[in-house]
């Protein structure tokens, strides 16, 4: 994606290859800016350990959603040897603000030595729910939660 705004001031289409013109939203954007949206990627070894790892968060007020996906299957190098685990995908929707706590965070209660945590930068999306999230990484009080039945 590219930036919001020009170097010469004018705004710039940021996502063009699915034809959106967000230049409806560039005032919108550039009052957010101070407040930018992000997208934290983290797997677990299991939904146990990510179910875990996403209450944390959000009883800390961390993030304003977090997505667990189904597990799939994760290939990579470790310690000189190629390795295949099976993992849960965590996606965090975060703001600025919250972050570098989240990272953090992550890094504290994750059941990994290393754990993948990378965040990306949200250049354009729907205000409405770009406003919810900032307010909900905002807030102080924790969740109330109610049993399932």
């Amino acid at each position: 994606m590219a930036a919001l705004i020009r170097p010469n001031g004018q705004p710039r289409r940021v996502a063009p290859t699915i034809g959106i013109t967000c230049h409806a939203f560039t005032e919108f954007y550039v009052r957010l800016f101070r407040m930018s949206a992000f997208l934290v990627f983290s797997t677990a070894p299991n939904r146990a350990a990510a179910r875990k790892i996403a209450r944390t968060v959000l009883n800390m007020r961390l993030a304003a959603c977090a997505h667990l996906a189904p597990a799939g299957e994760s290939h990579y190098g470790w310690k000189g040897r190629l390795e295949r685990a099976r993992e849960i995908m965590l996606t965090f929707k975060t703001s600025k603000k919250a972050l570098p706590l989240l990272m953090r965070t992550l890094k504290k209660v994750h059941p990994y030595e290393t754990p993948e945590i990378l965040a990306v930068r949200v250049d354009c999306g729907d205000p409405a729910y770009l406003k919810w999230l900032i307010s909900e990484t905002g807030k102080k009080h924790p969740f109330i939660t109610h049993p399932r039945p």
